[in-house]
């Protein structure tokens, strides 16, 4: 086999600096480990409704109750993991999508979104401890 350096330079038409190329990979970086946890604990709350609804056989109002906490943290338009999943697909095309410095508006958005799916995940584990008690 035969071996050649390889000399990796950025495009000459891009006037951004390395320091903001930088700043738009970490955000980048920042959504879409975010939304790799939040894809899998959207998994993790169908397979949790599953295993409900098998419960609900029952007719246990507890369980019921419980499941309907569980799709409102799941699906609910205003602040649930599939508003928060579908907020930060759209951040990480915006980081994606040019080679510039990332906007004051983009930067705040993604701590933002990173606050809220904190706070979600704390809901989460609150909601998964109700249900672990529910269920002895």
């Amino acid at each position: 086999t035969y071996t050649q350096p390889l000399t990796v330079k950025i495009d000459p038409r891009v006037h951004t600096t390395l320091k903001a190329l930088q700043q738009q990979h970490d955000l980048a970086v920042i959504c879409y480990q975010a939304r790799v946890n939040t894809i899998n604990i959207i998994e993790e709350m169908t397979n949790t409704r599953k295993k409900l609804k098998t419960l609900l056989q029952n007719n246990t109002k507890d369980i019921q109750t419980l499941n309907d906490e569980v799709i409102a943290l799941q699906n609910n338009d205003n602040n649930g993991f599939e508003k928060i999943n579908r907020s930060l697909a759209g951040l990480f095309s915006i980081l994606q999508d040019a080679d510039m410095v990332p906007t004051s508006q983009t930067v705040t958005a993604v701590t933002n979104a990173q606050t809220q799916l904190k706070l979600l995940k704390l809901k989460w584990t609150e909601l998964k401890n109700k249900i672990v008690m529910a269920k002895k």
